[in-house]
């Protein structure tokens, strides 16, 4: 029974409300009428008008106007917190489950090292282990994390040593396989064997080159040459990419003019150009994508460069995919052969990552060495460069991230830049020369953690902990 009322009530509502559209339109007569839209990502713009394309009135005003909103965003800053977050969470319960592997065996010999660890960032008399001491890792009267951390400056020492001499203190054990776990690698060549010898460079190199089209030059010959320039010490990246042009004067394969009738010398002259955005693009410089696909109509000028560093790339993958189509792919291949260049740079040949990581620490500091006696003579450039924690100061501290107040930080390119303007002021020495061709090779003062180190596989983290858990069943 109430059901037959609400409809009758809402049949009541309809009728009077139509009633009362009737009565506003009485005066006006019915005519045929056109209403057109213009419907945009932020605006919907609207106009009523007669068979005659009049604009149309209703009481007194005309019947076109327009309703703006915000514009309509893609998912992919979501996807990227959302991706992180996940990250992370898998990280934790990776951790958790290390943790609980090595529970056991931890408890026969430092019952309280998980829950010093746990509370490391408590205040001492805020924690629960009812040990007051400044150590964490290692309490023992003949040993403490003094003594570590003399013996292994970082955690990349520990591994190395690990996998040479193994270790009896499961302690030590526990926290090379946790920062291996920790920082597992990328999973970009699932199902791929590397090993500390194996080279990546020459597979994604052919992969990449075979698929840009050229006029006369012969890529396939030309594969081994563009692979030793890429990896030539001593040269800049600029250098590097000049080189790379200059081999199709040497790889020239036909003389007869193309389809097009372009004359041998125009031919040259296009993959020269080709060639050179090629290079300038797998070695991380600022590189014409016009050159290397040619001339598109309509296109912003944004998307007509690009400069494959840091994470660039990935926030502006969807955007070029939109506006070169089939070509992302080839970006694609392009934005691996950085990366092994990138992971070439980072582990030596015949050496693992550990032990890379430890040759950058060596040199790293040697460098830091020469750079202080340089700047010694003038204790105000001195200061300036390791003590001054001024804000917008690209200095050594903000470059090592041990400033104190905010946004003080500063990349690689911007430190080459302050140190480079410095020391170019200073005289002539063996030492400056030294530091001028390390800036300009990028070297200088490398550090332990980079961004770059996102493209070190798993396998090569995989090689290691096999080897450190081998060596230490041994113990």
């Amino acid at each position: 029974m109430s059901i037959i009322n609400f409809r009758r009530r809402a049949l009541m509502e309809m009728q009077a409300s139509n009633q009362l559209i009737s009565s506003h339109l009485k005066d006006y007569p019915i005519k045929d009428y056109f209403v057109g839209l213009d419907i945009g990502t932020s605006s919907v713009g609207w106009a009523v008008t007669n068979k005659s394309y009049e604009l149309l009135k209703f009481r007194s005003h005309k019947m076109w106007g327009s309703r703006l909103f915000d514009e309509g965003e893609s998912a992919v800053a979501r996807r990227g917190f959302r991706s992180m977050r996940r990250r992370l969470e898998r990280r934790k319960l990776r951790l958790k489950l290390l943790e609980e592997l090595f529970a056991d065996a931890m408890a026969q010999v430092d019952p309280t090292f998980f829950m010093r660890l746990r509370e490391s960032k408590y205040h001492y008399e805020d924690k629960t282990t009812g040990h007051s001491s400044k150590h964490i890792l290692f309490i023992n009267e003949d040993y403490t994390d003094q003594d570590y951390f003399k013996a292994y400056p970082t955690i990349y020492h520990l591994r190395a040593e690990l996998m040479k001499d193994g270790t009896d203190d499961i302690r030590k054990l526990f926290l090379a396989v946790h920062h291996i776990l920790k920082y597992r690698g990328n999973f970009l060549y699932e199902g791929a064997t590397f090993d500390s010898n194996a080279s990546t460079l020459d597979d994604v190199l052919k992969q990449a080159i075979e698929t840009i089209t050229f006029n006369c030059f012969d890529a396939k010959a030309a594969m081994s040459s563009i692979g030793e320039i890429l990896m030539e010490q001593g040269k800049t990246k600029s250098d590097k990419a000049k080189a790379i042009e200059r081999l199709v004067d040497t790889y020239t394969v036909s003389d007869a003019a193309n389809a097009s009738g372009k004359s041998q010398k125009e031919q040259i002259k296009e993959d020269k150009k080709t060639l050179k955005a090629f290079a300038n693009l797998v070695l991380g410089l600022s590189a014409s994508l016009t050159d290397l696909f040619g001339s598109v109509e309509d296109l912003d000028e944004d998307l007509k460069k690009l400069q494959i560093i840091g994470g660039t790339y990935d926030e502006r993958r969807d955007d070029l995919a939109k506006a070169w189509g089939d070509e992302i792919h080839i970006i694609d291949d392009c934005k691996s052969v950085y990366d092994a260049i990138i992971l070439m740079s980072i582990k030596e040949p015949g050496l693992t990552i550990s032990e890379s990581k430890v040759k950058a620490y060596n040199k790293h500091k040697d460098d830091l060495v020469l750079l202080k006696s340089l700047l010694k003579a003038d204790r105000k450039l001195y200061n300036t460069m390791f003590k001054s924690d001024e804000k917008g100061l690209h200095n050594y501290v903000h470059y090592i991230k041990q400033g104190r107040t905010e946004e003080t930080s500063c990349n690689r390119e911007e430190f080459y830049k302050y140190t480079k303007k410095i020391v170019e002021g200073l005289s002539d020495s063996k030492d400056k020369d030294y530091i001028l061709s390390e800036i300009e090779l990028q070297t200088l003062l490398p550090l332990q953690r980079i961004k770059d180190n996102g493209v070190i596989p798993y396998q090569l983290h995989l090689e290691e902990l096999k080897t450190i858990l081998d060596k230490c069943k041994s113990k």
